[in-house]
């Protein structure tokens, strides 16, 4: 499975190109700009790309981080451990008696 997340745009403009990552992307080295490390890191999760030529496409690529969380609903008091690729959930458990909380599939 790959667990690498990839953003192509064409920029409208010269200049400076800016892209807002999502809050669960972690800043670090690992984000790529047309597959190198960015000039400077994301600060607030903005990526700036200062040489964007109009037209050319760019590539942004960061790792998809997975991770487990343990879920409590407060109505039911029922606890729940969901599976996560980035923004995508993988499983909940329990999956429930009468029919299963979530049955989406990941194709990645």
């Amino acid at each position: 499975m790959n667990n690498e997340a990839q953003i192509e745009m064409t920029s409208p403009k010269e200049g400076v190109l800016t892209f807002r990552l999502l809050r669960w992307v972690k800043q670090t080295e690992e984000i790529k700009i047309n597959g190198k490390p960015p000039t400077q890191l994301p600060q607030d999760h903005i990526v700036r790309i200062p040489d964007s030529r109009k037209g050319r496409p760019t590539t942004i690529s960061f790792p998809l981080e997975q991770r487990r969380e343990r879920e409590f609903t407060a109505g039911i008091g029922k606890e729940y451990d969901i599976s996560w690729i980035g923004n995508t959930v993988l499983e909940i458990h329990p999956a429930g008696k009468n029919a299963p909380i979530y049955g989406g599939q990941f194709r990645g």
